[in-house]
C-alpha cells in the first residue's frame, strides 16, 4: 500500500492548522512530544519530514 500521499496530506493539514492557530514557531518548538509508542522507522521518517 502506498502511504506517501496520506503522510503528505497529514503534513499539509498540520501546517495549515498551525498557520491558522497564530502560534509562533518558537512556541510550537517548546511543545513536549512523546515518542514512546512509535517504532524506530516511523520516528526516523518523521524527523526527516
Amino acid at each position: 500500500m502506498e502511504t506517501a500521499c496520506y503522510i503528505q496530506y497529514a503534513y499539509v493539514r498540520i501546517c495549515r492548522i498551525i498557520e491558522k492557530s497564530n502560534i509562533s514557531e518558537e512556541e510550537i518548538r517548546k511543545f513536549n512530544v512523546s515518542y514512546q509508542n512509535v517504532d524506530e522507522i516511523e520516528l526516523n521518517l518523521t524527523k526527516n519530514l
